[in-house]
Formats: structure tokens, sequence, C-alpha cells
């Protein structure tokens, strides 16, 4: 069982009261829910021994909050083995790995970030640069390459395997902290208490127009990397919800433990413009791994119910 234990509050920095701790509840059923008793839970917590993969990419930001408090567990996927838990960090954009015998985390594993610079991974950024005709389509989407990085933020999760090898698939589809008192962490690129660092981006006044990164919205709370809080320049921008159109593109593959975690999602083209208004369209929380003949597919579910319209999935040989 997942408690996410999210905050109530950030207006009391630090406060187990404000903002539990999150953690993962492994409870014995063999002898059926009527007797159940507190001697048949065991709960894994978070503390600052776990090993850390791909560590500068855990996001901890949540104000004066320990470890264990700012990690919030979403969704838990089970080994065929029923030895190995994989539990989705969502706002921290990682995973943690659970021993579920002895009931302890032995790994978190930080997912990295998408580079939007790099060919192949551009977005349009703007909801207002609509002169751009696009060929026939006239619909002013503008894909291009922007020095902005994203964030998979996973929530649901789910495995298959395929020749011994066990695969993880992750619906990428991101969050912000922005429903709790005393901190909100996401806001537009020329917001005014947001500015981009004008020694790594020269041409931050023109990036700062509407037309090109002013209203996307980002995280405050990631990418000043030294420090320059008075002036609030950042060195990176993040964004969230790194979708990947593309049949065969794999833009991250992470071996660990014996498993491959793959990121991939939808191959619609509705989300052209989703980053200019925060996450826009639609936000791909969970889904369903089926085999079809010889082929293992994931269709995803956005809001809790499957979209019948259009491809949801990807498929995996």
């Amino acid at each position: 069982m997942a408690n996410e234990g999210e905050p109530s509050s950030y207006l009391v920095p630090g406060s187990l009261v404000n903002d539990p701790e999150g953690s993962v509840s492994i409870i014995d059923m063999r002898r059926g829910p009527a007797f159940l008793t507190q001697d048949d839970v065991r709960t894994a917590t978070f503390n600052d021994s776990i090993l850390k993969t791909n560590r500068e990419s855990i996001r901890i930001f949540g104000p004066g909050a320990t470890l264990a408090q700012d990690l919030e567990p979403e969704y838990i996927d089970i080994s065929q083995d029923s030895k190995t838990a994989w539990v989705t960090l969502q706002e921290n954009n990682a995973m943690a790995i659970l021993d579920i015998e002895k009931a302890k985390f032995t790994r978190l594993v930080g997912l990295e970030f998408k580079d939007h610079y790099l060919p192949g991974n551009g977005l349009d950024a703007s909801d207002q640069d609509l002169a751009v005709d696009n060929g026939a389509l006239k619909d002013g989407i503008n894909i291009k390459n922007w020095p902005v990085f994203g964030m998979y933020q996973p929530d649901g999760i789910a495995s298959y395997q395929v020749g011994g090898q066990t695969y993880l698939v992750m619906a990428n589809e991101g969050d912000s902290r922005s429903d709790w008192p005393g901190f909100v962490e996401d806001l537009r690129v020329n917001s005014a208490v947001y500015s981009l660092d004008p020694g790594v981006f020269p041409d931050f006044a023109t990036l700062d127009s509407n037309a090109n990164l002013g209203r996307l919205t980002v995280t405050k709370a990631s990418g000043n990397t030294d420090g320059d809080i008075l002036r609030s320049w950042h060195d990176r921008c993040y964004l969230w919800f790194s979708r990947k159109g593309g049949k065969t593109n794999v833009p991250c593959n992470i071996n660990l433990d014996g498993f491959v975690y793959l990121q991939r999602s939808d191959r619609r083209q509705n989300f052209f413009c989703l980053c200019s208004e925060f996450l826009g369209g639609d936000r791909n929380e969970h889904f369903a791994i089926k085999r079809i003949t010889a082929r293992t597919s994931s269709a995803a579910a956005t809001g809790g119910y499957a979209r019948r319209r259009g491809w949801n999935g990807e498929i995996f040989s």
C-alpha cells in the first residue's frame, strides 16, 4: 500500500503534522481481512542511507522537508516472484525499489531529464505563435528545439517479461506542487519572479517573449544551480510531462537490478502545445498492459478511464 503522505500545508516548514512522511505498507492478508491486526502490517520508510542512482535527477524540494517527508509514493508494481516492488515517486521524478521480504527500500532511482535542445526532442513551447502555417494544416504547430529540460514524473507503473527480461512501463503524467498553502512551484518563464540567467541565456530577452518561451510554465524549485536567490536567475528551465512521440524512440533506457525501465509514450499528435498552458491536453495517469498475439501492448488511461479515440499506447515487441 502506497502511503503518499502529501502535505496539507508548507506554512510551517518541516512540520510532521502538516507534511507526513511517505512510506509503503506491506499487509499480510493470509488470515483474511476479518482477522487483521497491527502485527500483520509492516511499513517500509525512507532514510538518507538508501542507495541512490542518478542522484542529481531526484527532486527533494519541499520547504523544510526531510527526504522521508518529500518522497511521495504513488503507484506500485510487483515482480512476478513477489520479491521486489517498484514504487513511483512522481513529484520527485524518481522511483524506489523495495525488498518485500525485508520491508526495506534498497534503492532510489532518479529518472533523469529530457533535453529538448537535442535533435528529435523538439516541442511547441507557445500557444501564441500562430503565424506558423505548418504547411497545409495551418494550425500554428511549431515544433522546434528549445533550451529546456523535461521531467518525466511518472504516475502509474506496470511490468511485463519478454525473454526472461523484466520491463517496467510508466505513465509520465507530470505534476507540480501548487495545491498546498505556503508553496507554489509553477510559474511562467516571463514571470516577474523568474529570470533566465543572462550568462547562460544571452538571448534571454528574445526567449522571454510570448511567441517563444515566455508562456511556458516551468518550476521555480529546480534550475537555480548556482544559488542566485536574490535575482532568481535560473541556469536551467525544467518543465513537466516529457512526452515523446514516435513508434520506436526510447528516450531513456536504464538497466538496474535485472530490469529495463522503458520511457515511451503515446503516438498521438495532440500534444504540440501542451507545455504552453502548463500540462494541457490529456495527462496519462495509468494504463493497462495486455498481450496481443506475440506482442505486448500498453493502453494509456487519462483521469481514471481509457480513451477510446485515437492511439493511447505503444507496442513493445
